[in-house]
């Protein structure tokens, strides 16, 4: 299974896969600054997904005017598959990507970055753990009759 984060700040970056590593070093992870990339591999690996994570302003990245909007769009047009965490302290626009995500029967959820990475085991990390605890993952997605995601 496939973790996809959009993120262009090396640190939140490298605080976030610290978080995933330790506790879900068995799944794929792919990061990303990029739209259209994260887009590729979305369309691609689609039905593979345990979480996405989705930054909008991505001034760091290879385009400083890219946002993680087209992302939130590209995902609302596709059936759910997984739980999204919208990390962006761009209040309009971290919600009205949440917004759209739900209105798209998606599980969606805002956390809003603080204290330089603090935020990533404070608030980031609890909100997947408790969105992958309590979704219901589409049947073809268990690798087992009754098989759940177990999140330490």
């Amino acid at each position: 299974m496939l973790i996809a984060i959009l993120e262009d700040n090396a640190d939140r970056v490298a605080a976030m896969t610290e978080w995933l590593d330790e506790r879900l070093g068995m799944y794929e992870t792919f990061v990303t600054a990029d739209p259209d990339a994260m887009i590729a591999v979305l369309r691609e690996r689609g039905a593979d997904l345990l979480f996405v994570s989705l930054d909008h302003d991505l001034f760091e990245g290879p385009d400083p005017d890219a946002t993680g909007m087209p992302v939130a769009e590209f995902l609302a047009t596709r059936p759910p598959v997984c739980p999204v965490v919208v990390h962006s302290s761009n209040t309009l626009a971290a919600e009205t990507m949440v917004r759209i995500l739900n209105r798209a029967d998606w599980t969606a959820r805002r956390v809003i970055p603080f204290d330089d990475t603090a935020w990533i085991g404070d608030d980031w990390f609890p909100t997947l753990r408790r969105l992958l605890r309590t979704y219901k993952f589409p049947t073809r997605m268990r690798t087992a009759p009754g098989a759940v995601v177990s999140v330490p």
